[in-house]
């Protein structure tokens, strides 16, 4: 079920701490032309051929994919978590290649309520931008980075610069039946995976799930990505540590 409503006040606030710690770097969020002067909204992907969903087996320019955005709100009673959907919808795409690296571009479509309604959403003042960052794949692995040094918070999916292995993980790996964030505190990076992952109309065999949660130790943010070779990013979370029972992320919409 899609539903808009007003967000938790602990949602608002875990935004302006992202923020703050960014430190505004606006120098790599490009604008389209004529976003400052009016809120008319410029396709920032407009003309590029569409050569379907993202793969980081075999990326190439023309590749988006589109995400809906959900809170998982865990009942620590019985151990449920239930998603709810939002109308905020992510385009990401890649749009080009320096060097060996491919360039990506993030953005939320026009009919998003981020971008509507600001005063009323997850993403505030920063619903309007156009996030880049790059993609580095190599045989062994797979790594997403903005230029320009350490950023906590680096686009609307990603946490800061993240690298993790091209290759399904083998079974004697944690399994994470459901594919769920962890709801508690605890630092680090690992690996687990998930078996009949079931996605929005979509169900994948096996995908490796990421976490980095890191910055847990010092109250930051954590970190996960659902993802496989041929299948790219299938889901993404953000932890907020200051609201253990909440987490909020995206889901593939699958083409």
């Amino acid at each position: 079920m899609i539903v808009v409503g007003q967000k938790s006040w602990g949602l608002f606030c875990f935004l302006g701490w992202l923020l703050m710690l960014a430190g505004c770097a606006y120098h790599d969020i490009e604008e389209p032309p004529g976003a400052v002067i009016d809120s008319e909204f410029i396709d920032p992907i407009q003309g590029l051929p569409d050569e379907g969903p993202i793969s980081f087996q075999e990326p190439k320019v023309g590749q988006r994919n589109a995400y809906v955005f959900f809170e998982a709100a865990y009942t620590r009673s019985t151990g449920n978590v239930d998603l709810q959907y939002y109308t905020d919808t992510l385009v990401i795409a890649i749009t080009g290649k320096e060097s060996s690296n491919w360039i990506v571009k993030e953005f939320l479509t026009k009919s998003s309520n981020s971008r509507l309604h600001p005063e009323n959403s997850f993403w505030g003042t920063v619903a309007d931008s156009v996030f880049l960052s790059e993609l580095e794949v190599d045989e062994n692995s797979v790594h997403i980075f903005r230029q320009g040094g350490y950023r906590p918070a680096i686009t609307f999916s990603f946490l800061a610069e993240q690298k993790f292995p091209l290759s399904l993980v083998p079974d004697n790996f944690p399994e994470n039946p459901g594919g769920l964030p962890f709801f508690s505190l605890g630092g680090g990076q690992w690996l687990e995976y998930v078996k009949n992952f079931v996605g929005i109309n979509k169900t994948y065999s096996k995908l490796n799930i990421f976490f980095d949660y890191r910055w847990i130790e010092v109250d930051g943010p954590g970190f996960m990505c659902v993802y496989g070779p041929e299948d790219g990013m299938v889901r993404t979370t953000w932890f907020n540590p200051w609201v253990r029972d909440e987490v909020v992320g995206w889901d593939v919409i699958p083409r």
